[in-house]
């Protein structure tokens, strides 16, 4: 009977320097004792040495995981993650065959940018031997393995800024004038040196328990992310809080005023408690930090001292010209740190921690309290006040009562929509006609929506949409909606329980409003045979506004043997005109929806920055999930957020045409989690039409995400000719990150219901154990 554990894992255990034979011996009786009566598995021995603190979590995850050998990083294995940046992943680590431990950051690139950044971070590490502040944690070492950039750094111990402010709110103004000032004592040096930060922010902001504020790897995000912009909107919005409105219009590199303006707004979020720049995706983000002009602090917080409101004022000016001309001049309007700052400063992160901890009682402290009298009636005192308060406040009825037998139908307005059974033609705006009939002579049918179906949101669900914004649609026959009854803002959806059907007419259904929702509405098209097919493909659904929202819809054709539509027909702007005096921006998202018998998903014909959020969504279609008219230009970045989404039988997941002749290709990224793609026999993922340089358009895309997963005959992009001739492209030129090929059963057969497209069985390294792809007890459509 072998002694040791495997063979493989003792090998593997040697040459990453984590266990020696002899500890290895020492092991086997905890490993016996875990394994009680099975045979000693691998997976045993990993547990063992992870009980006995000779692996940590994660190594011990990633083994179990088949991923060991990763955990080997140039002299280096990873121990433990870290605290990141947004645009790499940061490791505590160990250099091998000695104790020394490191805080690497690890980040990837393509194969030529990857030989620049790596000779640009070696030539930062040159100069560590000068820059020994004690505010600064310098690149010391880089270099690159198997594809992955690493730069090591010594570590620090400490929480960041952005840590402690998601615990304990914003910091008082005096601290914030002591880490100011420490800052700016590692910033004096390191631009000394000649080399600019480009990264400061609260998550590259280190808090020691000393009281010393150490700026972790200066200089990383410039040599990784020399541009910046809406070419480059591949990050989470946070990542650009601190970004100079200069770099993203014009993309150049990290410059001493992009820091002095990093500087101001960094300070202004730690007094205010929230970033200075708005937005809730990248796009956004970019675009308000371009435009918006950043509010005085002195109107959030009047308590702060006038020489740091002063600063914090000169260093967020839109034009780089108003701004302090150096990093060692805004030191000037600080003053240097206070030589009590660090004891101060600890004092402050001790004392709140304190505060925090008192709230955590145990339990048996919880059960040993007794109310005192005196304690109660202070407490009934208290609720009296509140209630009082709450009465004042509670909204007042309506002065005009509602008529007898008037439901929230009566609330939409008139002319909305039309219950003739037979898809019956569009009702007027006219207020002659008749308004939407009663809901109480039409109840809804229980089989209708299944036991699965999601009960109907309600207004709340979009915080834009009030009462007086809300479409509730009959249940009971087909609907036709007229479009020119829609309102901005509206809530579309049925009454609870309910899902309405909405039969759109061979023109299909055309909305322009902007930021309309749909809840549980099936749209179903359905042509007569005898129709003439139009001259332009069918659209279910033509969209010429900026943001649209679907949740729990479903979009199919009622025959899959007659021409096919596309679902979702995007036109942005209406005048293409615009587009060339401005960057207009654009945002279509499913969560919960189910696409059967449609030619193409999202047909898009946009200018601008674009952005396509799926969630939880199967899409059956004949041809493409997304389809982009042209691929896009430089300044106009396309993102596809995708999570928990199945793609079966059906065309790629994205489908372009980039003529030959097309210059200044932008970027199209893909944030894809927990996915399961598997298109059609020869289909790939990214589709490229009439295109003889597929091979560099390419190279534009960026996948990144987790937990994704393809088929293993599935090819990742291929490009069509115009004479039709298909080339399959090398994906080695595509940034890719997350995917995963491996093999998926599913269910059933794709024709059946939702369920059938579960995934049940999967071979592929996935990081969870959770089924990819959709979760189908929150989809529903309607019976077939």
């Amino acid at each position: 009977m072998r002694e040791g554990p495997p063979q493989q894992l003792a090998d593997l255990l040697k040459a990453l320097d984590l266990a020696t034979p002899d500890q290895l011996r020492q092991v086997r009786r905890r490993a016996v004792g875990l394994a009680r009566q099975l045979p000693l598995f691998e997976s045993v021995w990993v547990d063992a040495l992870a009980q006995a603190r000779l692996l940590t979590p994660y190594q011990a995850a990633e083994i179990n995981a088949g991923r060991g050998e990763s955990l080997a990083l140039g002299p280096f294995v990873l121990c433990q993650p870290v605290p990141s940046p947004a645009y790499a992943s940061c490791f505590g680590a160990r250099r091998r065959g000695s104790s020394q431990f490191v805080r690497l950051a690890v980040a990837t690139c393509s194969t030529g940018d990857a030989d620049t950044a790596v000779r640009s971070l070696q030539t930062l590490a040159a100069l560590h031997p000068k820059l020994t502040c004690p505010h600064l944690a310098p690149i010391q070492q880089a270099g690159i393995d198997a594809g992955r950039i690493w730069a090591s750094s010594s570590p620090t111990a400490g929480r960041t800024a952005a840590d402690w402010m998601v615990s304990n709110g914003r910091f008082s103004p005096e601290i914030v004038l002591e880490i100011a000032r420490q800052m700016l004592v590692g910033l004096v040096a390191f631009h000394d040196a000649g080399v600019c930060h480009g990264d400061i922010g609260a998550t590259s902001t280190l808090l020691t328990d000393l009281g010393d504020v150490v700026l972790p790897e200066p200089g990383l995000r410039a040599v990784l992310r020399p541009e910046e912009g809406y070419a480059f909107a591949d990050l989470l919005p946070e990542a650009y809080d601190y970004l100079a409105p200069e770099r993203i219009a014009s993309g150049t590199p990290p410059d001493v005023a992009g820091d002095v303006y990093a500087c101001g707004c960094l300070w202004w979020h730690m007094l205010a408690g929230r970033p200075p720049i708005p937005g809730g995706n990248s796009l956004a983000k970019l675009r308000a930090a371009q435009t918006t002009a950043i509010p005085d602090i002195g109107s959030l917080a009047p308590e702060t001292p006038s020489q740091l409101a002063s600063a914090i004022s000169a260093a967020v000016q839109p034009d780089p010209r108003s701004r302090p001309e150096s990093i060692r001049r805004l030191a000037d309007l600080l003053g240097p740190p206070a030589r009590t700052g660090p004891a101060i400063l600890a004092s402050y992160l001790h004392r709140r921690g304190e505060q925090l901890d008192r709230w955590a009682a145990p339990v048996g402290a919880i059960r040993q309290w007794r109310p005192t009298p005196i304690v109660l009636a202070i407490f009934a005192g208290c609720l009296l006040a509140a209630g009082a308060v709450g009465w004042s406040l509670w909204p007042a009825p309506s002065a005009t009562p509602l008529a007898a037998g008037s439901t929230k139908a009566s609330q939409s307005p008139p002319g909305a929509l039309s219950t003739t059974p037979g898809a019956a033609p569009l009702a007027s705006t006219d207020p002659a006609r008749p308004a939407a009939p009663d809901l109480k002579q039409n109840p809804p049918r229980a089989d209708r929506a299944g036991p699965s179906a999601p009960t109907a949101a309600s207004p709340h669900d979009d915080p834009s949409a009030t009462p007086s914004q809300r479409l509730v649609l009959p249940a009971d026959g087909a609907v036709a909606i007229d479009p020119k009854a829609l309102l901005a803002n509206q809530l579309i959806t049925g009454a609870p329980g309910t899902r309405p059907l909405v039969a759109v007419p061979s023109t299909g259904l055309h909305l322009s409003e902007e930021n309309l929702q749909f809840n549980n509405v099936d749209f179903v098209w359905e042509v007569p045979a005898t129709a003439t097919p139009p001259k332009d493909a069918p659209a279910m659904i033509h969209f010429d506004g900026s943001r649209i929202n679907f949740r729990g819809c479903s979009f199919r054709a009622a025959r899959a043997d007659q021409t096919l539509p596309v679902a979702i027909r995007w036109t942005y702007p209406a005048d293409a005109n615009r587009a060339e005096l401005s960057l207009p921006s654009g945002e279509i998202r499913l969560t919960d929806c189910v696409f059967r018998h449609v030619a193409v998903g999202i047909a898009c014909r946009t200018h601008g920055a674009l952005a396509l959020n799926l969630s939880n969504t199967l899409y059956l279609g004949r041809g493409p999930l997304l389809q982009l008219g042209r691929w896009p230009q430089v300044d106009e970045p396309t993102v596809m957020r995708l999570k928990g989404i199945t793609l079966r039988e059906s065309g790629p997941l994205l489908q372009a045409t980039c003529p030959s002749g097309q210059q200044n290709l932008g970027t199209v990224t893909i944030l894809a989690d927990g996915c399961v793609l598997v298109p059609a026999a020869d289909e790939p993922l990214i589709g490229l039409q009439a295109t003889a340089a597929g091979d560099s358009v390419i190279r534009n895309l960026r996948w990144t995400g987790q937990g994704s997963l393809v088929t293993l005959q599935t090819p990742v992009a291929c490009s069509r000719d115009a004479d039709g001739t298909r080339r399959v492209l090398d994906d080695a030129a595509i940034s890719i990150a997350g995917l995963v090929r491996g093999t998926v059963q599913f269910a059933g057969d794709s024709s059946a219901a939702c369920d059938a497209s579960r995934a049940v069985r999967w071979q592929g390294a996935l990081q969870s154990a959770d089924a990819p792809g959709i979760d189908p007890a929150r989809l529903a459509e309607p019976k077939r």
